[in-house]
């Protein structure tokens, strides 16, 4: 799980795709999941972020999961752009853990 935390912008999501490459280098990853509770901001930069690390587990077989929780500053961007529905989208990681499917189903 690779969690952010405060404002997804032009400036921090670069960050995000060497983050979760770093997380999955040993092999032993069975799962991404990208902890959403904690952002303050999700810029379209940040929406674009989260579509490249999908297609970074996508391209190595692993589910993609993002969690949200209620964070309305999420959700709601992910409402307006249709991301929401190319991307499984749970409340919390024990969710996250027991979602069923692909990711991006």
């Amino acid at each position: 799980m690779v969690s952010l935390t405060g404002v997804v912008d032009m400036l921090t999501a670069p960050r995000l795709l060497p983050a979760v490459d770093d997380c999955v280098t040993d092999g032993r990853c069975t799962l991404l999941a990208v902890d959403l509770r904690q952002v303050t901001f999700l810029a379209s930069a940040g929406l674009v972020a989260l579509m490249d690390v999908r297609e970074f587990a996508e391209g190595r077989g692993l589910p993609f999961r993002v969690v949200t929780g209620d964070n309305r500053r999420v959700l709601r961007p992910f409402e307006i752009t249709g991301i929401g529905r190319a991307v499984t989208v749970c409340g919390s990681m024990s969710e996250a853990l027991s979602a069923p499917g692909r990711s991006g189903s």
